[in-house]
């Protein structure tokens, strides 16, 4: 397991934070249009930053590529990937030798459907498995989580075959060897989304799918664990939506996971609708948070101004319209949203997705997909919050280390914290999707040196630690 010291000097805000500003910047030096499209982001060479892999439509021709990040520059990597759209790429670590595999699935230039089951050296170069027995789909959806708790992640993917749309689950061995699941029924779906997520707080990962079923009906099913990997079906009514995204994200507050899903639900309807949790993981539809009903396109959640709540970005058209938009809703804190900016490429056929590439505490903004204009695009919109929203007299100088910034499940690490001033900490801990997973609260004196001790969350993944109601984040990565 790669150890890595961060070292940071930061500024906490005390006022409130007001307007967000993205600014375009270039990926790379020769960029690309992507359309059918999947991305997924990870540091796959393990030199400490955030990298990206893109499959989809190039119009014409179809492309998948590594982009390395090179001091926040992307540069396309030499190691080639089978060249795949209209299905979706993941990265995770399938071996348990703490670096970062990745799964493809999709369509060829021949219109045949694979799937794909590549192993990193550690160093971002990666070699086909030549697993056998995972199925070849098309219009696929790929999740990763842990479902029985035996230390590993397992592997669901969705899509269509040729024959008919599946829904199957793989527990992994642990060495990433893959077995097809035999006791579980899942909503057979394809050209919609799969999200792995716990949603009634038991510590286990529930699952959300979403799709054409096998009568070529959209559907939405939510499926609960048992913690052993076997999954009921869960009452919860949701609309049925394909080419859809399922979002999860506590957008109320309430320490409980809501979900966002964005799709088409018929030839005159296109959606996104907001479901909240009653905190058992029984959902119905929000009153408050409602959304203007376009879909076919993407949605993203992060907490992009830095206030504390998840906020929205929906891109898609409206049923009828060839018009495609990209808007930003920002969360009043209670699960109402307010648009907050539209200044961003339109998309149908893509994926949008929230990370900050440059570590420099707030999320940035990756779109691909389809413009009003038919082209396809690939952009990359900076996040310049912190830098545009700062003056001297919001500035409380902290210095911090976080040491190791990349731990494994259920051991320690430490925060050091020397201020020029004395003053109350509270300090929180949260998961991507927003939830709440640990905090403390204390105070340290004036320039004398604080350590504390915390242990991670069992659960790998990416976490946030933020401080004083989250006006500062930094990012954990937890590994097996």
């Amino acid at each position: 397991m790669k150890q890595t010291l961060l070292i940071l000097f930061i500024g906490v805000l005390f006022n409130t934070i007001h307007g967000q500003q993205f600014v375009e910047k270039q990926i790379s030096a020769n960029p690309e249009g992507f359309y059918l499209s999947s991305m997924d982001f990870g540091d796959i060479d393990n030199d400490g930053d955030i990298d990206m892999i893109i499959l989809g439509n190039l119009n014409p021709g179809v492309k998948t590529k590594i982009y390395l990040n090179e001091e926040n520059t992307f540069v396309e990597s030499s190691n080639t990937l089978p060249f795949l759209n209209s299905g979706c790429v993941e990265m995770f670590d399938s071996d348990g030798d703490g670096d970062l595999d990745l799964i493809l699935s999709g369509r060829t230039d021949d219109y045949d459907a694979f799937t794909f089951l590549y192993l990193n050296d550690g160093q971002g170069n990666f070699e086909d498995s030549n697993v056998q027995n995972l199925a070849n789909i098309e219009f696929s959806s790929c999740a990763t989580a842990d479902v029985d708790a035996d230390g590993d992640l397992d592997l669901l993917l969705n899509g269509f075959n040729g024959a008919s749309s599946i829904t199957q689950l793989y527990f992994n061995d642990g060495k990433g060897g893959f077995t097809a699941d035999t006791q579980n029924s899942f909503l057979a779906a394809d050209d919609g989304d799969a999200v792995f997520v716990d949603v009634d707080a038991d510590g286990d990962m529930d699952l959300f799918v979403s799709g054409w079923d096998e009568n070529s009906v959209p559907n939405s099913i939510l499926y609960i664990n048992d913690g052993t990997g076997s999954f009921s079906q869960s009452s919860s009514q949701l609309d049925g939506v394909v080419r859809s995204r399922i979002v999860p994200a506590d957008v109320d507050g309430d320490e409980d996971i809501d979900v966002l899903i964005s799709g088409i639900v018929s030839s005159s309807l296109h959606q996104t609708k907001l479901y909240l949790n009653d905190g058992e993981g029984n959902y119905t539809a929000s009153t408050i948070g409602l959304f203007p009903n376009i879909g076919n396109g993407a949605a993203s959640g992060a907490d992009i101004d830095l206030d504390g709540d998840v906020d929205f970005l929906i891109s898609g058209n409206a049923a009828g319209s060839f018009s495609a938009v990209s808007e930003l809703y920002l969360n009043n804190g209670d699960g109402s949203f307010i648009l907050g900016s539209s200044d961003f490429d339109g998309i149908i056929l893509g994926q949008t997705s929230f990370v900050d590439y440059d570590q420099d505490g707030d999320e940035d903004l990756f779109l691909s997909g389809l413009n009003s204009g038919l082209n396809a695009v690939h952009r990359l919109y900076e996040n310049t919050q912190i830098l545009s929203s700062l003056s001297e007299n919001e500035l409380n100088p902290i210095g911090i280390n976080i040491y190791p910034n990349i731990v494994q499940t259920e051991s320690a690490f430490k925060i050091e914290m020397n201020s020029d001033f004395s003053q109350d900490i509270s300090l929180k801990m949260y998961d991507i999707s927003g939830k709440m997973v640990s905090s403390l609260k204390f105070n340290i004196e004036a320039n004398v040196p604080t350590t504390k001790e915390l242990i991670t969350p069992a659960q790998p993944g990416v976490y946030y630690i933020n401080l004083n109601n989250k006006q500062y984040s930094e990012r954990l990565i937890v590994i097996h």
